[in-house]
């Protein structure tokens, strides 16, 4: 069995093309391998009153339950969230506190982790935590930018993924920078026909505690904890990711002129939350802002590439023999269309609630959402920015081969 270094990991992390697991690695962080206990603990000395989950009902219509549908709690202790997840209460909603990322917790908690035994040790505070009880989970989508590597901390986590090429209905509703969502709903589906062209693409797997996961660019996934679960992951900047930001930052100026003037009670619907402060913009200031990210964007796409981004990638001949030596490597192959489905009618039967209504949509402005989604969509297709990105750098500019598959 070949031994697994830091290097080699990184190199696994630069050479796969498929969802690929490494099981059972052996990251030295106190966090792992505990019950959990301790280690909220600890973070329940420093917060001693607690910090604001997210909660959301185990029961949804047939609509992704996107994150206007969830409230936030009061402030809420680890210790009371670990009493929650075990009672009663947890079959009826889940909570949330995830998408967190490590640099804005306090040094204790930080401690030891780091993705230097992964072959990354530059990376220290770009990590994000993901806390949920059962049902706690993130809408299918993809990241614009970067190599998803994932680590699986304590319970059990499943991920659906796809492939770049595979037909997910994907909208820019509602926006968030880097993440282009799915309107297709994994978690509450009403009907399992609308999953018929991609029954038989899904790629499907469980992290236990002490798996690596790596996500290569831009496949989506649909993300579930099957119980309380905690899990840390960084994304690693690739060479394209200038390429990505370009076109994000057309998409952002397209979203801010066309919602700006929405009134902000319609607009909480079509933004994440985490977007919502550049409204708060003058409009000059705005284009002033973005036209020096797009020069400064434009200037890196010139430069001489990053060494850091181009890691001594694996020859074929050196990863099938990696492969064939170690059985701990798992690449994520295509599931059978039966276990897909299956996972999805039971999503169906146990959740999908035909008299669910979200209390502040009425007709009207269901139509006005749909309509501004639909045109918002029309406007910063993948195809319509990629345009834009081209015509912004010049015919001589080349294109990354990977933009051809997004």
């Amino acid at each position: 069995m070949a031994k697994f270094t830091p290097e080699i990991l990184s190199k696994i992390a630069f050479k796969t093309e498929e969802p690929c697991v490494v099981r059972n690695f052996e990251v030295p962080w106190k966090c792992l391998g505990s019950d959990l206990t301790e280690w909220c603990e600890i973070f329940d000395e420093i917060h001693p009153q607690g910090v604001v989950f997210e909660k959301a009902s185990q029961m949804h219509g047939q609509v992704p339950q996107w994150e206007y549908f969830r409230e936030k709690t009061p402030k809420t202790t680890l210790k009371d969230f670990l009493s929650f997840s075990e009672s009663e209460e947890s079959n009826n909603s889940w909570l949330s506190y995830s998408y967190k990322s490590l640099r804005d917790l306090p040094g204790k908690i930080r401690e030891e982790i780091d993705f230097s035994p992964l072959g990354f040790p530059e990376i220290k505070d770009d990590i994000t935590l993901w806390l949920g009880s059962k049902g706690a989970h993130t809408p299918c989508h993809y990241d614009t930018y970067g190599r998803n590597i994932v680590i699986q901390v304590y319970g059990h986590k499943r991920w659906i993924l796809f492939s770049p090429e595979a037909n997910l209905q994907a909208t820019r509703i509602p926006f968030e920078e880097s993440s282009v969502y799915s309107s297709l709903n994994f978690f509450s589906p009403q009907h399992l026909s609308q999953f018929d062209g991609i029954s038989d693409q899904a790629h499907i797997v469980t992290l236990n505690p002490g798996d690596v996961l790596i996500v290569p660019p831009k496949w989506w996934h649909y993300v579930e904890n099957l119980e309380t679960a905690l899990t840390l992951n960084a994304w690693i900047p690739i060479e394209e990711d200038t390429d990505a930001q370009i076109r994000e930052c057309f998409t952002k100026s397209i979203i801010f002129n066309f919602l700006r003037d929405v009134d902000s009670s319609l607009r909480k619907f079509l933004v994440y939350p985490n977007e919502m402060d550049i409204f708060d913009m003058d409009p000059i200031d705005f284009t002033k802002l973005h036209l020096e990210v797009l020069k400064h964007l434009r200037n890196v796409r010139k430069s001489i590439p990053n060494p850091n981004l181009n890691k001594n990638i694996l020859s074929n001949e050196e990863w099938t023999d990696l492969l064939s030596k170690n059985s701990s490597i798992e690449i994520i192959k295509r599931t059978s269309k039966q276990e897909f489905l299956k996972i999805l009618d039971k999503n169906s039967n146990d959740r999908f609630l035909s008299s669910w209504q979200f209390q502040q949509f009425d007709e009207s402005k269901q139509l006005l959402i749909d309509e501004l989604t639909e045109f918002i969509n029309s406007l910063c297709d993948i195809e319509a920015t990629d345009r834009m990105k081209q015509r912004y750098l010049g015919p001589s500019a080349a294109t990354f081969s990977s933009t051809t598959t997004l």
